[in-house]
């Protein structure tokens, strides 16, 4: 009876490390699955602070390009017009059909053509570069109005009659890796002398 209660209580010893053993497996299992979720939800959280960053940025510096544009005299813009004239001028020289002629083609860089000052997004650690660039879209039609208007906005104009000219005003910035980028663009229209 002595050997029958020692070969029991061996059995129960065996089994009860089989459930620790079981038990265990199961709580390491989860862990690793909760660590997993929770490093993912981090690279979430990291991601969505990246982009929010980039947007900042760009917004940022398109902000200010609107202001500091504002606070110019236009010749950035007349140098612009002609500049993109001169292309498709040269388009056409070359013998390109008016429907092949690509428009869009002179563009202004705005910080760097005209060393306007850069917004400070030294506190956004995340964000790498950021570009600002200017485009005159001259395939749009040019709405004309020729009612005379203040005389100063029609410089050179001797007819005394305006037009609108827009711009197209895009700015880019990419994450510090580049692999997060936000583009923001902003249509403006600058009344200014007619071209004779």
């Amino acid at each position: 009876m002595y050997a029958n209660l020692i070969t029991h209580t061996s059995r129960q010893r065996g089994s009860t490390l089989l459930i620790s053993l079981g038990v265990l497996t199961a709580i390491t299992v989860g862990a690793t699955v909760a660590m997993q979720q929770s490093t993912t939800q981090v690279r979430m959280v990291t991601n969505m602070n990246v982009e929010k960053q980039t947007f900042a940025a760009s917004y940022s510096h398109l902000t200010r390009a609107v202001k500091n544009l504002g606070n110019s005299s236009g010749a950035l813009l007349t140098d612009l017009i002609a500049r993109q004239n001169a292309s498709i001028a040269a388009q056409k020289a070359a013998g390109i059909d008016d429907a092949d002629i690509q428009y869009n083609s002179a563009t202004i860089d705005a910080y760097t053509d005209f060393g306007w000052q850069q917004p400070d997004s030294a506190l956004l650690n995340s964000v790498g570069d950021t570009q600002v660039v200017i485009t005159y879209p001259a395939e749009q039609v040019q709405q004309r109005d020729t009612t005379p208007v203040n005389p100063k906005d029609n410089e050179g104009s001797s007819s005394a009659a305006s037009s609108v000219y827009p711009f197209v005003l895009t700015a880019t910035t990419a994450s510090e890796h580049g692999n997060i980028t936000s583009t923001q663009q902003i249509g403006i229209k600058r009344k200014g002398a007619s071209a004779q």
